[in-house]
């Protein structure tokens, strides 16, 4: 039987993903084979001689998925119970309903949601990542559970069908799980970083693609979100630079989910912001930091959203939080209501 094939962008390569033919540069030169297994720095020769797109096995078509085993929760953790009761009775509590604004979005989303939790508290992995957060910072637990609760919303009101919903969630649960690996000084420091330690914050978005993209229990596609959700519209994240389509759609909801909750949420250097503050800032920074067509999605301040050229202007608010083109990705202390910005924990 004929193996799927798939023809894909070269900012999507995962490490492992199989050629499925030859990659071959404009001379007729030969620079890999097909069914060569692809290393990062594989990708990295591939991205340096300027292709745009090659074609690699879907092993998403190819490999059935494997039934997993239920975790017997009263032989874990008082984290991972926890966790399981979290998720359990997730789809349907007052964080969901209090967010949902419209009744048969709100109907469609907490059906699918709710079978997709019913799967994911079997799924040992994904627990146990979501209960080393949850003992190493309650906000990193917390913030991955409504990433995730947003991210399921904007994927429902996007049309997304039940498995590109799994994907995503799944992918939004565990986008910071490369936290793990960062200090816990830098984590809940409530200073600025020096140039040694944003370094080490902002591998954690490898860290966490690097955990994912291994798993064969993980979908290749979610661990993405954890690679890419600091990559901005206009090139100006990291890990790589990404702009625009480069960036899969998975982690630019998920990034934009990110950026909401965090400003929403206290955290050890500033007081929150309120739903209608973030979400004018997520309307300024439409096709400038992150895609405009999904930021229109998510309307959770309680105001109509309208035409771009009716959302706030955009110097206007970056200056009021401190952000721009020199201070992309950032959260936000200081005295006064918007100060100074400080790179973001994830």
């Amino acid at each position: 039987m004929m193996r799927p094939l798939k023809e894909i962008p070269v900012s999507q390569l995962m490490i492992g993903s199989v050629l499925a033919q030859p990659v071959t540069l404009p001379n007729g030169v030969k620079l890999l084979e097909a069914g060569t297994e692809l290393t990062e720095g594989y990708i990295k020769k591939i991205r340096k001689m300027g292709i745009k797109t090659v074609v690699v096995i879907d092993e998403q078509e190819e490999k059935p998925q494997r039934p997993r085993p239920a975790v017997q929760v009263h032989d874990r953790s008082e984290p991972v119970q926890k966790v399981y009761h979290t998720l359990s009775h997730l789809a349907n509590s007052d964080k969901v309903r209090g967010w949902m604004s419209v009744p048969v979005i709100e109907a469609r989303f907490v059906h699918v949601f709710e079978s997709i939790l019913e799967e994911l508290v079997r799924h040992e992995f994904l627990l146990g990542q979501l209960a080393d957060m949850y003992v190493k910072d309650p906000f990193l637990f917390d913030h991955s559970i409504n990433v995730a609760v947003l991210s399921g919303m904007l994927g429902t009101v996007k049309q997304y069908d039940r498995h590109k919903l799994y994907e995503l969630v799944f992918g939004a649960f565990l986008f910071d799980c490369g936290m793990l690996d960062v200090p816990a000084e830098l984590i809940k420091r409530n200073r600025p970083l020096t140039p040694e330690e944003k370094k080490v914050l902002e591998y954690h978005t490898a860290a966490g693609y690097n955990k994912l993209v291994k798993r064969e229990d993980v979908p290749k596609r979610s661990a993405l979100c954890a690679l890419q959700h600091h990559e901005r519209y206009n090139g100006s994240g990291y890990p790589h630079k990404l702009k625009k389509g480069e960036i899969h759609e998975y982690a630019q909801i998920v990034a934009i989910a990110d950026v909401y909750h965090a400003m929403i949420s206290p955290r050890y250097h500033r007081k929150p912001y309120t739903p209608a503050e973030a979400s004018e800032y997520l309307a300024a920074a439409g096709n400038y930091f992150f895609d405009l067509e999904l930021v229109k999605h998510l309307d959770l301040s309680g105001s109509k959203q309208g035409h771009a050229e009716q959302w706030p202007d955009r110097r206007r608010l970056f200056r009021a939080f401190g952000v721009g083109p020199q201070a992309r990705g950032h959260r936000y202390s200081g005295s006064g209501r918007f100060g100074r910005p400080l790179p973001v924990q994830g």
